[in-house]
């Protein structure tokens, strides 16, 4: 199984999740925070998910799954703990572009990577399923390195949209970006002067 790392764009697409679990719920949190409108189908809900669903965050069919459930849908997460169930619903879901199988994975075409996020950094750990704790551990040594990283981040991107659309010759363009990803300018003192330096060009 060859997967290939994308970040996807989900505002205002629909995501079905077929269970009302701990792993249905984490799956909904994911897709609700990065703008996705999410359905869960399930007779029961954990009172996390019954959360969302009284925050309005999510919707919610109290019922069994029927194929109709996930016409509309972008990405289809299977989330139950019935074999049966996630059977039918593969079956009727070949039109789904994404689909999550969380209690198998090679099932479907995509999987939910352990994230990081600081700002507009985000840092995505997978071992394809093989070890869940792995994956924890080796987030947790990158949160202990970048946990600081958001400002910074963000500095550069201010710089580098300010360094593309400038006048400078595209020599010295080049020359700023690699500049600015030194480690000085981990510093806000030297941020702060880089970007008095860049006004004063523009």
């Amino acid at each position: 199984m060859s997967q290939l790392p994308l970040m996807v764009e989900m505002t205002g697409l629909c995501a079905v999740v077929i269970g009302g679990g701990k792993v249905a719920w984490k799956r909904a949190k994911a897709l609700v925070e990065n703008g996705a409108m999410v359905t869960i189908v399930s007779p029961h809900l954990t009172d996390s998910l019954q959360e969302l669903v009284s925050l309005g965050k999510i919707k919610w069919l109290d019922k069994l799954f029927e194929a109709s459930d996930a016409r509309e849908a972008f990405l289809l997460v299977v989330a139950t703990d019935d074999e049966e169930v996630n059977e039918r619903v593969l079956q009727v879901a070949a039109h789904i572009p994404l689909i999550n199988d969380a209690t198998n994975a090679e099932r479907g075409n995509i999987t939910f990577p352990g994230l990081f996020r600081r700002g507009k950094l985000t840092i995505s750990v997978s071992t394809a399923g093989a070890s869940p704790g792995l994956t924890s551990s080796i987030l947790s040594k990158i949160r202990e390195h970048y946990d600081d990283y958001g400002p910074y981040v963000d500095f550069l991107y201010e710089c580098r949209q300010q360094i593309k659309h400038s006048s400078m010759d595209e020599g010295e363009k080049r020359r700023l970006l690699r500049e600015i990803v030194e480690e000085r300018y981990k510093d806000e003192e030297e941020q702060h002067q880089f970007k008095e330096a860049i006004d004063r060009r523009w």
